[in-house]
């Protein structure tokens, strides 16, 4: 059960993520580019569009399935029966409403269904509100976790900074999906437009892998203080073990986001510029060979005039001396 438990309750979260991931990309990181683009460019990351779609409609589908799932082990568990058994109405009607994890669940089933209805909409203020919504739906998780279990003093502080840190993951590193989704289809970019949005929309990246893994960084420490509080429990205690690990993977993710900012930023910036000096080197020796055929065709033209001239003048002189 305890097994079930946590694998479900992973999935939920990383699904979570990656629901918020992609709205804040498409929002904070490449709607503004795409505004300011050209339209030729714009309609080059059309597709990305739809992925960005079809992310945000799968993560909200397994974040409901695996939100079901997980309630359905918190009511046996609770009631201390099988999962058959757990199905029962009365069962799941007490841990629904005399419960503040079954107070929570309703609120986070009514935002996925405001999601739902959402999903679609294209419209600026629909953006923003599913940004809102698919936040406060990972946020609310910190009332599931330690932080909403624990009773002792800075109780509510430890609600928020968790709620930050969670939303902070939910942008980074969970937003190194959609940026993978935009930066397959900037690899099909060949036009010089297209290449200037790729550039601008891995600077705005950067920045905010930037601001979030800072954001991680503080929150995470506040978070290991509370329920760790001591060195020595950080290896001493099972819970402080997985803790190590978790700064392991972050460790990990922060490579990774070194590996963007020193090397695939300047990459896409480099290709960019190449291009773009490629298509005016382009234009420019198009430029001189018309510069030169200009006035050659004009020589052309004048010496086939001259030729004319002169042979009606030939022409002339043979009919009067006939």
């Amino acid at each position: 059960m305890i097994t079930s438990m946590s694998l479900v309750r992973a999935i939920h979260l990383a699904s979570c993520m990656l629901l918020l991931s992609g709205f804040v990309f498409r929002l904070l990181v490449a709607r503004p580019v795409f505004t300011n683009a050209k339209k030729d460019a714009r309609l080059a990351f059309d597709p990305l569009d739809r992925r960005l779609r079809n992310l945000a409609a799968w993560s909200l589908a397994v974040s409901f399935v695996s939100g079901c799932f997980w309630f359905w082990l918190v009511a046996a568990r609770m009631s201390g029966t099988n999962l058959i058994s757990a199905l029962h109405p009365e069962i799941l009607g007490t841990l629904l409403a005399r419960t503040q994890f079954g107070r929570l669940w309703e609120v986070r089933f009514a935002i996925i269904a405001g999601l739902v209805a959402l999903l679609f909409v294209r419209e600026q203020w629909g953006q923003f509100v599913k940004l809102l919504f698919a936040a406060a739906l990972l946020a609310a998780l910190s009332l599931a976790g330690h932080a909403g279990a624990s009773i002792a003093e800075g109780r509510l502080i430890h609600l928020v900074n968790d709620a930050f840190h969670l939303i902070a993951a939910g942008a980074w590193p969970a937003g190194l999906a959609p940026f993978a989704l935009f930066l397959a289809q900037a690899l099909q970019a060949d036009q010089p437009d297209e290449m200037q949005i790729a550039a601008s929309v891995t600077r705005r990246f950067s920045f905010l892998s930037l601001v979030t893994v800072g954001t991680l960084a503080i929150t995470g420490a506040v978070n290991g203080y509370f329920l760790v509080g001591t060195l020595h429990a950080l290896v001493a205690t099972v819970y402080g073990r997985l803790l190590l690990l978790k700064i392991a993977l972050f460790a990990a993710m922060v490579v990774i986001g070194a590996f963007n900012l020193l090397w695939l930023k300047p990459q896409i910036l480099v290709a960019a510029k190449s291009t773009a000096l490629g298509e005016s080197s382009k234009l420019l020796r198009s430029l001189r060979r018309a510069e030169r055929t200009l006035p050659r065709n004009h020589c052309d033209h004048s010496s086939r005039r001259a030729g004319n001239h002169a042979a009606r003048r030939s022409l002339r002189n043979a009919h009067r001396r006939q």
